[in-house]
């Protein structure tokens, strides 16, 4: 095995998810992946932090006074981001500030705030050799790293191919990721990275804790994140991720089978979402993983929240899942209409293959979150009322099953962004980002997302969306009383908070 030989001087290094601590409940799986991997292969002692903070919460950080700090980000949150970077900016003028995730990876020349560098597409070599060569004398002994991007003053990114630089009024689109400037290959083995280092995160206990009855059915468990694969083999034109990672690559049963048996010893973990965009991409590594979570005494002992494709689902699949420990099933519906879905999707898709899914998998005893999306270009008022009836058929069939209803957005680097580009929708030149939110903050009025459909007003499908997700939130007679106490306790938590925070 390789020695490393560890550098005498020390980085403190600060990791960022930009959200609120107080209403994330969720672990930042990859910045905790980028820890575990620095601290594994790195020359030089670090000391990491790992934080879910706002703008508003960023001034608790500043007294770690951090060499290095790494802002991740999606676009829904993109704007928090550039927030967070010109605070630490003007607080730790000498600190290097990274931006690295999804939304960066994809539209690198969107690089705003003050980030000296972008960290473009998958992040651990990248960071760990920015670590390695890190010198707090000079910034400029990072730009010949692969996988990075600098910002100059004029604020453009400096591609380093025959593109040149570019603004960011002079690439429309940058949907063949692969062809980056700079951009670093995938790894090949995802078992050569470290379990995420969980660790490291603030208040661990406060997110185990953090009640799921959508996912799980059920309160007073103690629940984590875990990734087993990244990328997705379908490329739906919403679908931002599937561009971010570019190929589909699987964790070995063995890898996954060793991570659960870990979390549930360290943290009492009884409840896993699985967050792959697709977790049944093969059947013959879930029914390994099956066979050796049976060896190590673990089946029966933890429940689990998955993503499936509905195409893909038979009896067979229901019995593994239903071994596994499977509570739900998560399906990426999108709409009740065969045409409408086949617009957003790839691969094999209609409403009867739809409900055959999901009748067997309610036969088993598992349920299913459900997925749409309304205000697609070619989405018509009858198209949504098809929408309407499938989420009303899917509540009726089993009592577990629950649904989900957003406004189509067009994210960087997907289909639908090139339609809003190519309709003059988006201003390259003024891109409000805001408007590209909603997966964080639904829209109240017409004028605060990005209105794709042709044949639906703003407001009309704003309003039906709206008047769906009322039904969605309200439930069934039964389901609402069940809540009452769930949502009396969360509201009471809620006042509390804001209480103590005042004083």
């Amino acid at each position: 095995m390789k020695r490393i030989c560890i550098l005498e001087d020390s980085l403190k290094i600060l990791l960022i998810n930009p959200e609120s601590k107080q209403t994330v409940n969720y672990f930042p799986t990859g910045l905790c992946y980028l820890s575990s991997y620095i601290k594994k292969f790195s020359v030089r002692k670090t000391d990491i932090k790992i934080h879910n903070s706002d703008e508003f919460e960023a001034k608790s950080l500043i007294e770690f006074i951090p060499d290095i700090i790494g802002i991740s980000s999606f676009t829904h949150n993109f704007h928090t981001s550039v927030n967070l970077s010109r605070y630490f900016r003007t607080a730790l003028p000498d600190s290097l500030i990274l931006l690295g995730g999804c939304h960066i990876s994809v539209l690198p020349e969107s690089l705003d705030g003050e980030f000296d560098y972008a960290v473009i597409g998958e992040g651990e070599h990248t960071f760990l050799d920015i670590i390695n060569n890190y010198s707090k004398n000079s910034k400029s002994t990072l730009e010949n790293i692969p996988g990075i991007s600098p910002r100059n003053n004029s604020n453009v990114i400096q591609m380093k191919n025959d593109v040149g630089s570019l603004t960011i009024g002079d690439v429309q689109h940058l949907t063949d990721v692969g062809n980056l400037i700079n951009r670093r290959g995938l790894i090949k083995d995802l078992d050569t990275i470290p379990f995420p280092d969980r660790e490291s995160i603030e208040d661990v206990e406060h997110i185990i804790k953090a009640e799921h009855p959508g996912w799980f059915g059920k309160t007073g468990l103690r629940s984590m994140q875990l990734t087993t694969s990244r990328g997705c083999p379908y490329k739906c034109i919403f679908c931002q991720p599937s561009v971010m990672w570019e190929k589909y690559r699987m964790n070995s049963p063995a890898y996954i089978a060793d991570e659960i048996e870990y979390i549930h010893k360290k943290f009492a973990i009884n409840a896993i979402l699985i967050e792959d965009d697709l977790f049944t991409g093969s059947k013959k590594r879930v029914i390994e993983l099956v066979e050796l979570l049976g060896k190590k005494d673990l089946l029966g002992k933890i429940i689990y929240y998955i993503a499936g494709r509905t195409s893909q689902i038979d009896e067979q699949w229901a019995e593994i899942l239903k071994s596994l420990g499977v509570f739900k099933v998560e399906f990426g519906i999108e709409s009740g209409s065969d045409k409408v879905a086949q617009y957003l999707k790839t691969g094999k898709t209609s409403t009867d293959v739809n409900k055959r899914a999901i009748s067997i998998l309610n036969a088993y005893g598992i349920g299913v979150f459900a997925s749409f999306i309304a205000g697609a270009p070619i989405e018509t008022k009858e198209d949504l009322n098809e929408t309407r009836n499938m989420i009303k058929w899917i509540k009726k069939n089993h009592s577990a099953n629950t649904c989900g209803l957003g406004i189509a957005t067009p994210l960087p680097a997907t289909g639908l962004w090139d339609y809003a580009v190519s309709e003059g929708l988006i201003d390259l030149k003024n891109i409000q980002w805001s408007k590209l939110s909603v997966l964080k903050n639904f829209p109240k009025r017409p004028d605060e997302f990005i209105h794709l459909n042709k044949n639906m007003p703003a407001d009309y499908l704003l309003n039906e969306i709206k008047k769906i997700n009322f039904y969605l939130k309200l439930g069934t007679p039964s389901e609402f009383i069940k809540a009452i106490p769930r949502r009396v306790n969360k509201l009471l938590k809620r006042i509390l908070k804001r209480i103590i925070s005042f004083f």
